[in-house]
């Protein structure tokens, strides 16, 4: 009787702290979206969008980057690198919000910019935007900017268009992850949403069903590496209880615990409730 009190506080209190943490955890820096505006940072040559309504072009000139504007667009144009300067057609300046509304805690592609992705703390929280560095894409499968932007499937498939409310599909290159085109302000907008562990969702059946999905943004264990090179977590390989977090490019990774009665999950590298599985 005493023990399963012991379990039932300890199962309670590791709630607790999983649901209080997303209203007292603090923003992470790291997360602040990347400015794409600028040539230097960008470092690759071409058009660039300076704001949403000025292209430029990226000139590199000995060891510096100039930029040199091109074109101002209209009242009923926005700047769209992939159509060549100013244009009518939907693209990553169409109106939009910069966040998502988010319904999981872990990494969101964008339903319209192939090269932008959003970190999500909790469900009911805004999301991070943030954006890959030169021509590199972002990756569900790992969470990390390493596809081309050029001629990766995710890219040529978006904007993701909602036309028609309710409508759901899959995310081709992980079917845990999930759209639904919801009623928003601005019109309808794709909403993603994530199956629970182990579940798929069918395009025939509207339904997440047993399969292969199992959220795991993690792919495979990777080391620890001296200098980050990727703002993401990593597993302690001796303490299943802390993990690296990588809070800066070029920094060192700092080493975190986890909050009591919790483990560090390796497949959706975030801490989780876990203190039974440790008996």
């Amino acid at each position: 009787m005493r023990g399963d009190i012991v379990f039932i506080s300890v199962l309670l209190i590791c709630l607790w702290r999983g649901a209080s943490s997303k209203f007292l955890r603090n923003v992470d820096p790291s997360f602040v979206g990347r400015e794409v505006s600028n040539c230097t940072v960008r470092g690759t040559p071409g058009l660039i969008c300076t704001t949403c309504s000025t292209v430029a072009k990226c000139v590199k000139s000995g060891y510096q980057w100039l930029t040199i504007p091109v074109e101002t667009c209209n009242a009923t144009q926005k700047c769209n690198v992939k159509k060549g300067g100013c244009s009518l057609d939907p693209g990553p300046c169409t109106d939009r919000p910069d966040k998502i509304n988010c319904e999981f805690e872990g990494f969101a592609p964008d339903a319209f910019d192939c090269q932008k992705y959003h970190y999500c703390s909790g469900a009911n929280e805004s999301s991070i935007s943030k954006e890959c560095r030169n021509n590199f894409a972002f990756n569900i499968k790992n969470g990390k900017c390493d596809l081309n932007a050029i001629n990766a499937p995710t890219c040529k498939r978006l904007p993701l268009n909602c036309s028609i409310g309710g409508y759901s599909e899959a995310w081709p290159e992980d079917k845990n992850l999930f759209y639904i085109c919801t009623m928003e302000e601005s019109g309808l907008r794709p909403q993603f949403h994530r199956c629970d562990d182990g579940f798929e969702y069918d395009n025939n059946q509207h339904n997440c069903v047993k399969g292969h999905g199992g959220g795991n943004q993690g792919g495979n264990l990777e080391a620890v590496p001296e200098i980050c090179t990727d703002l993401v977590n990593y597993p302690d390989p001796e303490d299943k209880y802390s993990y690296y977090h990588c809070v800066e490019l070029q920094k060192k990774p700092e080493h975190i615990t986890c909050d009591w009665g919790q483990i560090f999950d390796p497949k959706k590298l975030k801490c989780v409730c876990g203190f039974w599985s440790a008996l």
